[in-house]
């Protein structure tokens, strides 16, 4: 068996050796063509992957915004210029509140020629620099720009460099596509990729054509790697480009941990600064409190004996409403049990037999006079006169409803009545308070050298105080105070919890910033924002303590902030939410 399969394939190569040879002919510039497509393969690759801008070093760190600006900024006023197509997109602001200049003039010179800027109706201006012959090309370009508001007249030099790619970012994108982008890069490198591409295929079928002739072995595989490195070569030009930087005027944290901001953005959030200065501020300690009604504006509605709640005038009274001093907001039906309802039968009777008795002794004595002695007439009426008194008060407590007054004019703070309800004596029906007389009581465990009529105040709230006295002792180891506002607050509710800012006699020097300036992050720590540049921002930590109302006070040697500092004081907190 294996002798006829040499056989076989000893027949079968001898009809190949006889078989006449095909007239095409391996062509010697095979090699020639296979070296020039995987050099333009190898170009077009290497070209797409390090180009222009991207050498696939250290990646560059990421510009926050695309379109050129400059800024500056002088005692007066902040200017910042952005490149816009065929002009400038002015911001001019106050340099120290950070307020929209929005009245006088404004005027760009450039190369010695001077334009007026057009007020926008989103408080910006508009400078059109193309109309005195300035062309903004990459490069340098020196401007003056002159602010006269009627007020005040300020000159602001700027320089505004113009990148190469950023010509085309800052105008229209219906003018192409921005140098860096995906399509930029497909037709800056597509004919090289082309070219490389149809030779290596060109390569690659030649080697196909050949491979039965004979002839040399490889250069059918080569030819469909050469394809394939042109191929690559064209998805890499294609499809490798440098990275996009957005063009957005949004706000953005930076790597070094502070904000840019652009001017736009500013104004959307309303961002005002002041600058930080010194000055005195009394020392203040802050203490936990607890808001009491003043006991001379309280009044509680208790029965004196057991009974029955019946409808007042006016019905039962609600929570909240007024009644006034005098005003009876209930009866109450006594609640009598049957042994002392006989008791009290039984004594109504006796009495009721007493006094005829002493009537008719009365009586008889007057029919008497003369007989009698005057004095034993006058006994027997005085006691008739007072029997009949017992009598009277007796029978009224038999049938007497109690009336449940208000002791004091206010407003129900607490009511615990219905119709027909029992209650016994001492039970509080009703309370009654009045707005805004309230004490504020502290219990504090540090030894706080207040005295009477210190000044303090409420954090959080306008409202003053005055200590009106603290206790001589210590109550499980932490001593009372009690302040009172020196003006009612009606604002503030009993049982709340308060901080009170007590003013100490001694002061310090400090910097005092307003509620709206400080992003609290924890206790006793805040945060607020500086204005290093027109657009940038940084954060400082800062040690506060509160000194008034809606004030707060911030040492000079507890933090970063130093006076002249420029200190958001509105927008502060649209400003943490940056990222």
């Amino acid at each position: 068996m294996k002798t006829e399969v040499r056989c076989c394939a000893s027949r079968e190569g001898a009809r190949q050796s006889l078989s006449p040879a095909p007239s095409l002919s391996p062509s010697p510039s095979l090699p020639l063509i296979s070296l020039i497509s995987l050099v333009l393969a190898l170009f077009a690759a290497g070209a797409a992957l390090a180009h222009e801008g991207h050498d696939h070093g250290d990646e560059p760190e990421p510009l926050v915004a695309v379109a050129p600006r400059a800024a500056a900024s002088t005692e007066l006023f902040d200017v910042v210029a952005v490149l816009e197509r065929g002009g400038l997109r002015l911001y001019v602001d106050r340099a120290v509140t950070n307020e929209p200049v929005t009245t006088g003039t404004v005027e760009v010179e450039m190369g010695g020629k001077s334009v007026t800027a057009v007020a926008q109706a989103d408080g910006s201006l508009r400078a059109e620099v193309s109309t005195i012959g300035a062309k903004l090309l990459p490069g340098r370009h020196a401007m003056t720009v002159t602010v006269d508001d009627g007020r005040d007249v300020d000159i602001v030099p700027l320089t505004l460099e113009v990148e190469p790619d950023a010509q085309q970012g800052a105008g229209d994108a219906r003018r192409g596509p921005a140098p860096g982008s995906w399509t930029a890069a497909l037709r800056e490198w597509m004919p090289a990729a082309l070219v490389a591409s149809a030779v290596g295929v060109a390569a690659f079928l030649l080697g196909l054509r050949l491979r039965p002739s004979g002839g040399r072995r490889g250069q059918g595989p080569a030819s469909l790697v050469l394809g394939a490195a042109s191929l690559v070569g064209l998805l890499a030009a294609a499809g490798h480009s440098a990275p996009a930087r957005a063009q957005v005027e949004a706000a953005q944290r930076l790597a070094d941990g502070s904000l840019f901001v652009p001017k736009a953005a500013q104004r959307l959030l309303g961002v005002r600064t002041v600058a930080a200065a010194e000055r005195d501020v009394t020392q203040t300690m802050t203490l936990q409190g607890r808001v009491l009604p003043d006991p001379n504006h309280l009044g509680h509605v208790q029965p004196s004996q057991p009974g029955r709640v019946e409808p007042g005038p006016r019905g039962i009274p609600l929570v909240g409403q007024t009644v006034r001093k005098g005003e009876v907001m209930a009866w109450l039906q006594p609640a009598i049990a049957s042994i002392d309802r006989a008791t009290q039968s039984s004594q109504l009777a006796d009495l009721r037999l007493q006094l005829d008795l002493a009537e008719r002794r009365h009586q008889r004595y007057q029919a008497l006079a003369g007989s009698v002695a005057q004095r034993e007439i006058d006994r027997a009426g005085a006691e008739v006169a007072a029997l009949r008194e017992r009598l009277q008060t007796m029978e009224r407590a038999a049938v007497h409803r109690e009336a449940l007054v208000a002791p004091v004019s206010g407003v129900v703070t607490f009511g615990n009545a219905a119709p027909g309800q029992l209650v016994g004596p001492g039970d509080v029906v009703f309370e009654i308070a009045t707005p805004g007389k309230v004490l504020i009581e502290v219990v504090t465990f540090e030894a706080a050298p207040l005295v009477p009529g210190t000044r303090a105040s409420l954090v959080g709230h306008d409202v003053s105080l005055a200590l009106v006295g603290s206790a001589p002792q210590l109550r499980h180891g932490a001593r009372t105070m009690q302040f009172a506002p020196l003006e009612p607050a009606p604002a503030l509710l009993v049982n709340q919890l308060v901080q009170v800012a007590a003013t100490l006699p001694a002061s310090a020097r400090a910097f005092v910033l307003p509620r709206d300036a400080i992003v609290p992050a924890a206790a006793g720590i805040g945060t607020v924002f500086v204005k290093r540049e027109p657009e940038r921002f940084v954060k400082v930590s800062v040690a506060v303590r509160p000194i008034g109302g809606a004030s707060f006070a911030v040492a000079p040697g507890e933090s970063a902030l130093r006076a002249g500092d420029l200190v958001v004081v509105s927008g502060a907190a649209s400003l943490a939410q940056v990222r």
